[in-house]
């Protein structure tokens, strides 16, 4: 478990979310890439989640790539498109989500915040 929440804590610090992409709807392919995320310390939600799903397979530890709808204060009743992470510890799964947990968008500004 904290191995796992070392690798989610260095993902959430060293990761900035890429705000202006997100907000204009042109969100770059790289953006949701684990390694152009890790290279560039930029990404979106995939790219956290995806980061995440490589970071378990170099320790050894059971984590998936999860995808859906989730909403926010400023998104429709539908939601939007997200993605978080699934990790298996001790025969149980736990949901993580470190993109909401490295802070949040200000307009298209991200400000970190951890949660």
């Amino acid at each position: 478990m904290q191995r796992v929440k070392a690798m989610h804590d260095w993902v959430t610090d060293h990761v900035a979310y890429d705000g202006p992409a997100y907000r204009s709807g042109n969100i770059p392919q790289e953006d949701g890439d684990a390694t152009q995320t890790f290279e560039r310390r930029l990404g979106v939600c995939a790219g956290y989640a995806q980061l995440m799903v490589a970071l378990g397979k170099v320790t050894g530890d059971e984590i998936v790539y999860i995808t859906g709808s989730s909403r926010s204060s400023e998104s429709t009743v539908d939601g939007v498109n997200h993605a978080w992470n699934g990790v298996r510890l001790g025969g149980s799964w736990y949901l993580i989500d470190a993109t909401w947990d490295a802070g949040y968008l200000d307009g298209a500004k991200f400000v970190k915040k951890y949660g």
